[in-house]
């Protein structure tokens, strides 16, 4: 069930209550305030940071209008040390902090607590930015910031070796459900408004370390509409050990957190094709909770539970072979 006491009246005014934390690399304070946050989740990537790293120092913005703000899900390799040593090198503002491991979402959750900016670019570990990247950002921000019905700005991923994708839809700004009715899914880059992100933090399940993105995407959108613009600002590429690679696995492992991403679909007003599939969905993985001596607390009922148990079967058969 999709959690009742989460307020759905969202703010949209710097006004909003911001707790005070320290962070390695720098303090919250009355300092000016950046007017974008990249944040990055990570875990186990420091082979990888530099390449994102470096593409941040080589945009041109004026100094403090942006931070980098990094988030180790805890990590066991050299990412630690090798974040320190860049906040002290300078000059771009980095900030990090160290968690236990929880999965992205948490990660994700964090960073939007200790965010300084309004709006927060998120970029992946294995991500890097394009030229032109921050100044088309923040003329973005620029342009759309002001408006209190605007909640995401999405522009396309560049993936390396793959066609570059494009949004078909021309109505803008657009909802969710206006979105899926035209445009096919495929991966895109979010800079969100933070005070959307802190009304609606991701679910965290006792026990699961894997929550979709996609439910912060549909919970945002029941409050606010998405800019989509189709000037590509990040770029990057599938990892054998990658989230995306390992989809069904985590999702399998953490079944409570999948029927809570097909809770919030159902809960927005999408087309029908995809309520059905997220019904469908829920109950394939209430299978996944039996499974595992979950017992969820709504049962997807009689039909919704034949018409997915051939896909449970499925997903066994398929994480049996490897």
């Amino acid at each position: 069930m999709i959690n009742s006491k989460r307020n759905h009246s969202m703010k949209h005014d710097r006004s909003s209550s911001r707790p005070a934390a320290t962070v390695a690399g720098g303090v919250r304070g009355a300092a000016s305030l950046p007017a974008l946050t990249i944040l990055t989740p990570t875990f186990n990537r420091c082979h990888l940071l530099p390449r994102l790293h470096g593409s941040i120092l080589a945009q041109n913005v004026a100094p403090g209008r942006v931070e980098w703000l990094v988030v180790d899900d805890g990590s066991t390799d050299a990412t630690a040390g090798w974040l320190a040593a860049r906040a002290a090198e300078g000059p771009l503002p980095l900030r990090h902090v160290s968690t236990v491991n929880g999965g992205k979402h948490r990660a994700l959750n964090r960073g939007a607590e200790l965010a300084r900016a309004d709006w927060a670019m998120l970029v992946d570990s294995d991500d890097w930015l394009l030229d032109g990247a921050l100044c088309h950002a923040l003329e973005l921000i620029g342009r759309f910031g002001a408006d209190p019905r605007i909640g995401s700005l999405v522009s396309p991923l560049q993936i390396t070796g793959r066609p570059q994708n494009r949004f078909a839809l021309t109505r803008n700004p657009c909802s969710q459900a206006e979105r899926l009715r035209v445009e096919r899914h495929f991966d895109t880059c979010t800079i969100r408004r933070v005070a959307a992100m802190r009304a609606a933090p991701f679910p965290e399940i006792p026990g699961e370390t894997f929550l979709a993105e996609s439910w912060q995407h549909f919970a945002v959108s029941r409050t606010y509409l998405t800019h989509l613009d189709n000037t590509p600002l990040v770029a990057g590429e599938y990892q054998p050990d990658g989230l995306s690679a390992r989809s069904l696995r985590l999702r399998r492992a953490a079944p409570l957190g999948a029927m809570r991403v097909c809770d919030e679909m159902l809960a927005s007003n999408l087309p029908l094709r995809h309520r059905l599939r997220a019904r469908i969905n829920r109950a394939r993985f209430w299978w996944h909770a039996r499974d595992q001596g979950k017992r969820p607390a709504q049962s997807p009922g009689v039909i919704a539970a034949a018409l997915a148990l051939p896909l449970y079967l499925r997903d066994r058969w398929a994480l049996r072979r490897g």
